[in-house]
């Protein structure tokens, strides 16, 4: 497994364990991708994983710039209409998984990032 795809799990049994419903993983559409789709309640959560070594520059989050998130708002608005969804509540999260030179992992949830 890569490194990518060891942090999305992580996340998603990070989620899982606080209560959440997936939806949906590694969502895709024209506008760009969803690491995870989870629910809570009533609430969407739209999920941007970024994993990263303890030893690389920068928050992993800092990846997250503004054309990023502009990307997932859109794929997040095609989730929406193509489910049929209207205007629930939802956010916006990133999980920033760091990854040590053990191979330990460090969840950082940052709820309503953007």
């Amino acid at each position: 497994m890569n490194t990518g795809a060891l942090g999305e799990e992580a996340a998603l049994q990070w989620y899982l364990a606080e209560g959440y419903t997936l939806l949906a993983r590694n969502y895709h559409a024209r506008q760009g991708e969803i690491d995870l789709i989870v629910q809570n309640a009533e609430t969407l959560v739209f999920v941007e994983v970024k994993t990263r070594g303890q030893n690389r520059l920068g928050t992993p989050a800092e990846w997250v710039d503004a054309r990023k998130q502009e990307k997932i708002r859109g794929a997040a608005l095609h989730y929406l209409e193509r489910h049929h969804l209207g205007d629930p509540p939802l956010r916006f999260d990133v999980v920033e998984v760091l990854v040590d030179k053990a191979g330990s992992l460090t969840i950082n949830c940052i709820p309503n990032a953007f």
